[in-house]
């Protein structure tokens, strides 16, 4: 005779279910980000291949914490020469790129959620 499992006892395992914990060797600051983005989304969001995807997040949305002071200490220091204001403002602009372009790729945005496909009608009186 076969034993049966009461349906209420069966936990699917399903690939990419759950929440991912962060690298092993992952910082400390990467990891409290990595903890915050995998919690604010539902489980099995973030399936393996996702997971380099969501490290370069990390690490940019650390980077461009680290040069935010930098460069907002520069844009108010009116004798820092000009080229190194623009030197800070592209790193800081090119994490900042980085972060969204992540974000959109791992479709952490609503506006990444939406879908794009083409328009049904081509008048809308026509619905």
């Amino acid at each position: 005779m076969l034993d049966r499992t009461p349906p209420g006892d069966i936990i699917p395992l399903l690939p990419g279910a759950g929440r991912p914990p962060p690298p092993a060797d992952m910082p400390a600051k990467e990891a409290a980000i990595w903890s915050e983005l995998v919690a604010a989304m539902p489980p099995g969001w973030f399936s393996a291949e996702t997971h380099p995807v969501l490290k370069g997040l990390c690490k940019a949305s650390v980077l461009r914490d680290f040069i935010w002071p930098k460069y907002w200490a520069a844009v108010q220091d009116r004798s820092t020469p000009l080229e190194e204001l623009k030197k800070l403002q592209r790193m800081f602009g090119a994490q900042t790129d980085e972060i969204r372009r992540a974000s959109a790729d791992l479709r952490l945005t609503k506006m990444s959620r939406i879908s794009r496909g083409p328009l049904r009608h081509e008048h809308p009186w026509t619905l």
